[in-house]
């Protein structure tokens, strides 16, 4: 907050001049639609737009994580306590990274997931369960994020995180569940998410993926091979990647408060 705070609007209208301008955007059209006069209308609607000098690049690159990190934080509009933890992963397209979406799925997505079932339903810990891969240019997180109730504490909910991490390293996951989690991205990757809006049945979400693998890959052809890398991923890939990546020191950890009560660490 205290950078927001500081900012200028000269600060504000540099930004949306550097990153708001047509060289440093993805223009993609989806539809049954004319190509000439498609191009007709973007030279009307947006030729006139000047480029800008493109932004530096960042160094996003960090060095090797040899030990675990842990913070603190109170969080003044929070009514419930929680945890989150990341880990660092390979960047966009490593091999390793499509086991690791499946394993997302396997651990966080729907009521079937592990963490799911084992906080909320079996434990009866926790009142929310999400994470997952975050991946954009450079180095990736598998992120975990767990809302719990008062009367329970940090290093509990921490165990039973690891304790299910740790199952999935030393056990693998079985093939129904990998099936399963190849069944979710599939579906996904079609009928879409948010109530079908961004899936490739829809024009919108075929221009969504077209512009993402030309802004992020360079590649906006990858809309046509990308589904097939996921659905290669074998149950001895999900096992490797989560001892590979999911380790304690390579993990930062932090709790969070709410700011109205106070709850036992």
């Amino acid at each position: 907050m205290e950078d927001l705070d500081a900012a200028t609007l000269e600060d504000v209208q540099r930004f949306f001049r550097t990153y708001y301008a047509p060289n440093n955007a993805v223009l993609a059209i989806a539809g049954d639609f004319d190509s000439e006069q498609a191009l007709d209308w973007v030279r009307k609607h947006f030729g006139d737009i000047p480029p800008q000098e493109p932004p530096q690049p960042v160094d996003v690159s960090e060095p090797e994580r040899t030990s675990e990190k842990r913070a603190t934080y109170t969080d003044k509009l929070a009514n419930l306590p929680a945890i989150a933890m990341a880990w660092k992963v390979p960047p966009r397209h490593s091999p390793e990274r499509y086991a690791l979406a499946l394993l997302d799925r396997i651990l966080f997505s729907g009521e079937s997931a592990r963490l799911y079932q084992r906080l909320v339903k079996r434990e009866k810990s926790a009142l929310g369960v999400s994470g997952g891969l975050e991946d954009r240019r450079g180095p990736g997180l598998f992120t975990t994020f767990v809302v719990f109730k008062p009367d329970r504490h940090f290093q509990q909910i921490e165990h039973s995180v690891t304790a299910e991490i740790e199952e999935v390293q030393q056990k693998g996951v079985t093939p129904r569940e990998l099936q399963r989690a190849k069944n979710q991205l599939r579906a996904e990757r079609y009928r879409g998410v948010w109530g079908g809006l961004y899936g490739l049945q829809t024009p919108l979400g075929r221009a969504m993926e077209l512009a993402y693998h030309t802004l992020f890959d360079g590649d906006p052809a990858l809309i046509n091979t990308e589904l097939q890398r996921y659905l290669e991923v074998t149950s001895e890939e999900v096992q490797e990647v989560a001892q590979r990546f999911l380790r304690r020191n390579n993990c930062t950890v932090l709790h969070i408060l709410p700011g109205a009560t106070g709850v036992e660490q």
